[in-house]
């Protein structure tokens, strides 16, 4: 009986840092796919074909464990039903040359496999740490991804996003779980150090603006457990002042940084774009063309506000999206059928705020936040959530935190 319990152990244990690594593998699949690619150049389609890697590996690992019990949120279930009948919809009033049948297999392939590699155990912290570990990957090849930052173009913007969650992990493990740290993350913190000195150097606002949105909720957090509400409270006005005065002096004060950063010959692409664009067309020239995009979509949302245009139809139209994910939400689904996706979303800022207690809390709400910011700032300056797993991991989290909420599709028989 005892040899029993402790091969379920052993087996529970092998499948909780195995379901942790494919995890982290899928949360950095397009960084993997750079930095092999980089190297060998296999395959423009590395990173479809890894994540059908993943579901496989994923059904194995369940299958060849021994393990009989695949534990599954309702809630999750019940928003892919959700998501596929409004694909089927969509489907009726679209043509096959249609975005919706795009947006359709990026949904299997980056959303529904985010919820099958949910399914079984894992652990926030190795996860994290996982993540932070593949960033030892710009090793392979650092030329080639600081040259495609340098280059400033669709690859620079790619390239930058796609090396954020392992920059972010990397934080996160360091502010977090250093205690634990061995040398192997030692060498981690190190590499992607080096990586985000040339992502705020190099590359694009959004995902630098990840990293300061990011340090800025760490320090959030620890002025909310330390001091209580009041002291936050002052936080939030004192930067709420803040960003209003730099909206309102914008041209100013980035000439005034970029003049002081100049005397110790530091540039930083993003700033000088910035100021660049400012003060040749104005304060709305900082969107960088996107004010247009953002007119259609509004307009579209004026179209069918409630119900909304049915998936892929602002693509459909303008050949492209909206380069915001609450207005391709609203412009493709409306205000009644985005609900349901919105919703997590601010569950998982409300995790992140309120004030943290226990160890097991903590590192829940620190993957929470590892998620959200791995995600939601890109998009909403670019990109689509359709093809973002890290996004539909953050939806899939947030509706499965409960255990309530959790039921057995295969149950152990008792013996």
């Amino acid at each position: 009986m005892v040899g029993s319990r402790k091969i379920k152990r052993t087996q529970k244990d092998f499948l909780i840092r195995a379901n942790s690594w494919l995890i982290a593998i899928a949360i950095s699949i397009f960084f993997i796919s750079i930095a092999i690619n980089s190297k060998f150049d296999i395959s423009d389609s590395l990173v479809s074909i890894s994540m059908l890697i993943l579901l496989i590996l994923k059904l194995l690992l369940l299958l060849f464990n021994g393990i009989r019990r695949i534990s599954i949120n309702k809630k999750g279930i019940f928003m892919i039903l959700f998501i596929l009948v409004l694909f089927r919809f969509s489907f009726l009033n679209s043509t096959s040359i249609s975005y919706v049948n795009i947006y359709f297999r990026e949904f299997l392939g980056y959303g529904l496999v985010s919820f099958v590699l949910l399914s079984s155990p894992y652990s926030y912290k190795l996860i994290v740490r996982n993540v932070s570990r593949i960033g030892l990957l710009f090793l392979l090849s650092p030329s080639y991804i600081v040259e495609s930052l340098v280059e400033k173009s669709d690859i620079t913007m790619g390239v930058s996003y796609a090396i954020l969650p392992c920059i972010l992990a990397a934080v996160i493990h360091f502010i977090y779980y250093r205690k634990d740290k061995k040398l192997i993350d030692i060498l981690a913190y190190i590499v992607n150090l080096v990586m985000s000195i040339n992502l705020i150097l190099q590359a694009s606002r959004g995902a630098v603006l990840s990293v300061v949105l990011l340090l800025f909720l760490v320090w959030f957090i620890k002025i909310r457990k330390e001091n209580g509400s009041g002291a936050v409270s002052i936080a939030i006005l004192f930067l709420s002042f803040i960003t209003i005065l730099a909206f309102i002096f914008a041209e100013e004060l980035l000439g005034i940084f970029i003049e002081l950063l100049g005397v110790f010959n530091i540039k930083f692409y993003f700033l000088e774009k910035t100021y660049r664009m400012i003060a040749e067309e104005g304060l709305i020239a900082s969107l960088n063309g996107r004010d247009y995009i953002y007119i259609n979509s509004i307009n579209m949302i004026r179209e069918a506000p409630i119900l909304g245009n049915g998936i892929g139809a602002y693509a459909d139209k303008y050949g492209t999206y909206p380069h915001n994910f609450i207005l391709q939400m609203m412009s493709e689904l409306g205000i009644i059928l985005s609900i349901p996706l919105f919703l997590p979303i601010l569950k998982s800022l409300v995790t992140m705020c309120k004030k943290w207690t226990n160890e097991e809390d903590m590192n829940y709400r620190v993957f929470v936040l590892f998620l959200f910011m791995s995600s939601i700032p890109r998009l909403m300056l670019s990109s689509y959530f359709w093809k973002n797993q890290i996004f539909w991991m953050l939806i899939f989290i947030s509706l499965s935190k409960r255990s309530k909420n959790v039921i057995n599709i295969f149950k152990v028989p008792k013996t």
